[in-house]
């Protein structure tokens, strides 16, 4: 009684491991770039988020059940980990079906171990993607194939069950039908298992009749998304193409190249054993070693001429392989327990070793973000300085997934600035079908920030070095958005470029018209309050934008002081400055080294006044400094003589 349930409990076991394994801390690893894309396209709903993937490189199916999973788990990372967790803890039972059909039951639970085991896959069941659940559907797909393939009856609800898996997989992973191509060959090329080819071809016939429809929507969009994705790849040689991918799939793909290769060389090793024949039932060793080593090169073989012409390539692409390699370990290894186990206990040690290498590299070594993409510290420095309403203008959709996740503070409005809502392909307008993106314009902003009007806007581009008056869209928009408010700060958060612009409250006074004369040709002739108030309260903030001219550029960059002054000294720093903002004119862009000859500078400031500012009687004054050496310019009186260094604009009560 026993030996019978010892596969059973052996199975048990190794699926309670690999159950450990893939949830160790999966709810401590931040989401990274594609998982933050997926969250974000929970966050617009089951309709659009279908749409939206017309311009994913993968298909709609994964975000499509996440969505519906996350009505019931929720969106936090360990959430929605749980359902990449599940659909890798399924394939290791998958696995032994598989490997018992294909060769007994000692391959299968070899398999099922190593599966449980393998680096690629505790990797993969921890990502919130769809990588662990082609590898379930590819499974289930070919323990469907071999059990059509050994029963002498037509058995059509088999068949209908593995069109159905069929047409989830290529819903999954466009990748996935260079396996499907694979499972077609392979009927011809065994001997009896050709009788089935027809009735697959009507299969693959009623799976395309489906998909037609999603096809002629979604083509030219999927096309043009890797094509895009593509130009930052390089073509491999076939040889090439296949190393890297049996590198990924055996070892992982955390270890460096250096390490991982020669790990993964010895793991070939060891599988190349395999081909030798492992079989005790089931198929013959030939048509099993043509199954396993046909189910990791034919799918890549048939994969390269369209590698060559969009060379992009990770390995996690074709996860539904591994399996397949798993499988072809647990042959090589059987085969060494019929042969010489004393060889067999080397090459245990040897995938031991491996692989413990691999995992703990993965555990400890790993993260999902260098040093470059991690947003939480943006994102506290955004929930730190927010206030209800901001407006964030960003350029990458997967953005607002890490807000989704991480952001705690008041409610935000997003803008992406390549407009999807609403904006339709021409060649799709009477069905309404595919967003196109359209680019925002600076005019399209600038309505945004009138109509909604934000206290701030947060400016969040990545890999954008800001170019005052540049070609891209980025500097257009952002010159919009400068035009409108006053700089408060910028930081880089790794890649990412965060600024944020304070927006003056609406009905700011007319412009001041004034003629005041500084040294080296520089004159104000000008200013606005944004309050118009002669009362000012503590804590409260008020918006001053000057208007200078200038005969020409100057030898130095001058700096701009604002300052709320009292009667008595602030304690913070033993001066009578109660507010104050000091930056290069216009917004830190325009130096006046760079004025020309009368043009007029718009030179935004913020001041914002001590919470603790006594009541009394406060002057507004401005001036320009050298920076270098704090020498302060000077007015230029009527006769010509310079005057005092500074210039009182207004007079201000705080009560």
């Amino acid at each position: 009684m026993i030996g019978r349930r010892l596969p059973l409990i052996s199975l048990t076991l190794m699926t309670l491991l690999g159950l450990l394994l893939r949830i160790t801390h999966a709810g401590h690893l931040w989401l990274w770039g594609d998982e933050a894309w997926g969250l974000y396209l929970i966050r617009q709903g089951f309709w659009q988020l279908t749409l939206e993937t017309a311009l994913d490189q993968h298909p709609p199916l994964y975000h499509q059940l996440t969505y519906l999973w996350s009505l019931f788990a929720g969106r936090s990372e360990l959430a929605l980990r749980l359902f990449s967790i599940f659909a890798g803890v399924l394939s290791i039972p998958l696995t032994y079906q598989v490997g018992r059909q294909l060769s007994g039951r000692a391959v299968g639970l070899v398999g099922a171990l190593l599966v449980a085991l393998a680096p690629f896959s505790v990797h993969y069941s921890q990502e919130a993607r769809m990588y662990s659940l082609i590898m379930a559907l590819g499974l289930t797909s070919t323990y469907l194939l071999l059990h059509l393939i050994r029963s002498p009856a037509r058995m059509p609800g088999i068949w209908a069950a593995y069109g159905l898996v069929t047409l989830l997989g290529l819903l999954t992973l466009y990748s996935y039908a260079f396996f499907v191509a694979f499972q077609g060959l392979i009927l011809l090329l065994i001997g009896r298992a050709r009788r089935r080819f027809p009735a697959w071809l009507g299969v693959q016939g009623a799976v395309a009749l489906v998909l037609i429809p999603f096809i002629f929507v979604f083509i030219q969009p999927i096309l043009e998304t890797l094509r895009i994705q593509s130009q930052f790849g390089q073509a491999r040689t076939l040889p090439a193409l296949l190393g890297e991918t049996w590198t990924g799939l055996a070892m992982g793909v955390t270890l460096a190249p250096s390490i991982a290769g020669p790990l993964a060389l010895g793991l070939g090793v060891i599988a190349a054993l395999g081909l030798l024949g492992a079989s005790d039932k089931g198929f013959s060793a030939g048509e099993q070693s043509l199954f396993l080593a046909g189910a990791l090169i034919i799918p890549l073989v048939l994969f390269y001429p369209l590698h060559v012409r969009l060379p992009w390539l990770q390995p996690r692409v074709f996860a539904f392989l591994t399996p397949a390699l798993d499988l072809l370990l647990a042959c090589g290894l059987v085969r060494l327990w019929h042969w010489r186990r004393a060889s067999l206990v080397l090459a245990l040690a040897y995938v031991g070793l491996a692989w413990s290498w691999g995992l703990h590299d993965y555990y400890v070594n790993f993260s999902r973000y260098d040093g470059y993409e991690d947003y939480r510290p943006l994102i506290a420095q955004v929930a730190a300085h927010a206030q209800p309403g901001d407006l964030v203008l960003h350029h990458a959709r997967w953005q607002e997934g890490y807000f989704e996740a991480y952001y705690q503070g008041p409610p935000l409005r997003f803008e992406y600035v390549l407009d999807t809502r609403g904006r339709h392909s021409p060649a799709f307008k009477g069905l309404h079908l595919i967003p196109q993106p359209v680019a925002l314009t600076p005019g399209d902003v600038t309505g945004l920030i009138r109509q909604q009007q934000p206290r701030q806007v947060w400016i969040m581009w990545r890999d954008i070095v800001r170019h005052p008056g540049g070609p891209l869209l980025e500097d257009q928009i952002e010159d919009a958005v400068s035009r409108l408010g006053v700089k408060v700060d910028e930081a880089w958060f790794g890649h990412v470029r965060l600024t944020r612009y304070a927006l003056p409250p609406p009905g700011a006074s007319p412009a001041q018209p004034m003629e005041a004369p500084w040294e080296n040709g520089i004159q104000l002739q000008g200013y606005a309050l944004a309050p118009p108030v002669q009362v000012i309260r503590p804590g409260e903030a008020l918006y001053l934008t000057l208007y200078w001219r200038a005969d020409g550029p100057t030898a130095v960059s001058y700096t701009v002081f604002t300052h709320l002054v009292g009667s008595r000294l602030n304690p913070r720093d033993g001066t009578p400055v109660w507010a104050g903002h000091d930056m290069t004119p216009g917004n830190g862009e325009r130096p006046t080294t760079s004025w020309q000859p009368g043009e007029v500078i718009r030179d935004p400031h913020l001041l914002r006044l001590d919470p603790d500012a006594p009541p009394g009687e406060y002057i507004l004054e401005v001036g320009l400094y050298d920076p270098a050496s704090g020498q302060r310019l000077r007015l230029r009186q009527p006769d010509g003589s310079l005057g005092e260094d500074r210039l009182i604009l207004a007079r201000l009560v705080v009560p």
